[in-house]
C-alpha cells in the first residue's frame, strides 16, 4: 500500500511485514484492517491505512518529534541522501520469491527466487548489502 501519510515509513514497513505473514496472530484492529482491505487496489489500502485511527494512534505513540530543519551538507553527502537513509523499507518472502515493499514506490519489487540451500532472509542479506553498496559508492 503506497504511504499517504508523510513521515509512516516505518508504520507502513511493520504492516507490510504484518499483513504478509499467515502465521502471525494480528489481534483484533489488524484482523479488522486485513479482512476489510482485501481486494482493495494498492490506493486504497494505503487510504485505508492512513484513516484508520487506531494506527494513527500506535504510530504517534512511538513516533520521535522531526527536526525542524534538514541537516547540512556535510563531506560531500547531500541532505537528502542523508534523510534518504533514514526511510524504511521491508522485505518479505511471499510465494517463494523475495519482496521488497516500500511506500513511497508504486508497487513492489520482486527480487525473485532465493537458491535452494538458502534461507530467504539470505537473499534479503545479499539485495540489501548490494544496495549499501551502491548508496556508498557515490
Amino acid at each position: 500500500a503506497p504511504q499517504l501519510i508523510p513521515n509512516s515509513c516505518a508504520t507502513h514497513a511493520l504492516l507490510s511485514v504484518l499483513l504478509n505473514c499467515n502465521n502471525v496472530d494480528l489481534g483484533p484492529t489488524l484482523s479488522r484492517m486485513k479482512d476489510f482491505t482485501k481486494g482493495f487496489s494498492p490506493e486504497s489500502k494505503g487510504y485505508a491505512i492512513g484513516n484508520a485511527p487506531e494506527l494513527a494512534k500506535a504510530h504517534n505513540s512511538h513516533a520521535r518529534p522531526e527536526p525542524r530543519h534538514l541537516p547540512e551538507k556535510q563531506n560531500g553527502i547531500s541532505a537528502v541522501r542523508t534523510m534518504e537513509a533514514f526511510h524504511f523499507v521491508s522485505y518479505v518472502p511471499i510465494k517463494g520469491r523475495l519482496f521488497e515493499l516500500d511506500g513511497l514506490k508504486v508497487y513492489p519489487i520482486d527480487h525473485g527466487p532465493w537458491a535452494d540451500d538458502e534461507e530467504w532472509t539470505d537473499k534479503a542479506r545479499r539485495v540489501i548489502m548490494e544496495r549499501i553498496g551502491l548508496a556508498t559508492a557515490g
